[in-house]
């Protein structure tokens, strides 16, 4: 869950504002769907299942119901494999003071915020429970074996109605049957088990579905990396590939030289015109010595004619390094 790490009030333009300032967090579950093609691994669907869980057991141990549960809420974090679970907008408490359960006396207010991951009971209005945000949770790895096909409604207007009805004519067995058997088990105990019954012990059971299919594709969980990471760190590894041959080539050109002789052409004129520049040059730092005198514009303009000419000119015998 996230970490707060300063809040408080500030008042600006005659105006309060109470703010909190969170740890950076990298992109959320939906953005790493959609960057792999709406394409997860098996591994990297069991690890999510694994860390969410992980996730509602401690928030379920204090009496908490998140309540809106989807893709969009689950955030990664940068540089590591954790997972954060944000927006507690909607939760609620499932339990009293007294420990005792807060059964089914009063409705689920949020009607408004159902989505294709909101539990069955959601739906109908009934008291959040534990039970709902592993319901959830079910339905997103659906969501991520399905590759994004889940409870697909075209009608707008009656699109939550519409989802009420297949999850109310959803068969486990029919939904689940080209997924791993560990799925079906998930669903199976979510379904057959009373809202009130969640101790500790259902949440390492539900987890070793999921460790159990990792052993059979024989992946470490302690070394794992996501999909989305093994992308990314593809894509950098290309990009300094590509680059790597144009600064070796860069280092070659730089290091290549021709040597360029030029053959000796009208060498009267080079050495008039380096005659008249020494000239020019004496006389110039002649005036320059006189403190009450200056260069006249006509002077100048002799001097800056002369070395314009002799910049044109090549000397012929010097070796010249050009760059290939």
């Amino acid at each position: 869950m996230p970490t707060l790490q300063i809040s408080g009030d500030v008042r600006l333009q005659n105006t309060n504002y109470y703010y909190q300032v969170f740890d950076r967090y990298g992109p959320s579950l939906k953005l790493c769907f959609q960057f792999v093609n709406y394409e997860f691994t098996l591994p990297t669907i069991c690890m999510i299942a694994i860390q969410i869980l992980n996730i509602l057991e401690k928030l379920h141990n204090q009496s908490i119901v998140h309540c809106n549960l989807r893709p969009k809420k689950i955030l990664t974090q940068l540089g590591k494999n954790d997972l954060v679970l944000i927006d507690f907008q909607h939760s609620t408490k499932y339990k009293h003071k007294n420990g005792k359960f807060i059964g089914y006396a009063s409705k689920f207010s949020n009607l408004n915020k159902l989505t294709k991951y909101s539990s069955l009971n959601q739906h109908l209005g009934l008291t959040a429970s534990p039970k709902d945000d592993l319901e959830s949770l079910g339905f997103i790895l659906m969501y991520f074996l399905k590759k994004g096909d889940l409870f697909k409604v075209k009608e707008h207007g009656s699109k939550i109605k519409k989802m009420e009805e297949q999850k109310l004519r959803m068969i486990p067995e029919k939904y689940c049957k080209d997924m791993p058997i560990e799925i079906l088990q998930y669903f199976q105990f979510i379904r057959m088990t009373n809202v009130q019954q969640y101790p500790l012990g259902d949440y390492e059971f539900l987890k070793k579905l999921f460790r159990n299919l990792l052993q059979q594709l024989s992946v470490n969980e302690k070394d794992f990396q996501y999909d989305w990471i093994k992308k990314m760190n593809s894509q950098q590894t290309s990009q300094q590939q590509m680059q790597q041959p144009q600064k070796d080539s860069t280092n070659q050109n730089q290091t290549q030289t021709k040597i360029v002789i030029h053959q000796p052409q009208n060498l009267e004129g080079i050495q008039e015109v380096q005659t008249e520049l020494e000239r020019s040059s004496i006389k110039r730092e002649f005036y320059r010595q006189i403190s009450s005198l200056c260069i006249s514009d006509e002077e100048d303009k002799q001097f800056e004619s002369v070395s314009t000419k002799m910049l044109q000119l090549p000397n012929m015998f010097d070796l010249i390094k050009l760059k290939s």
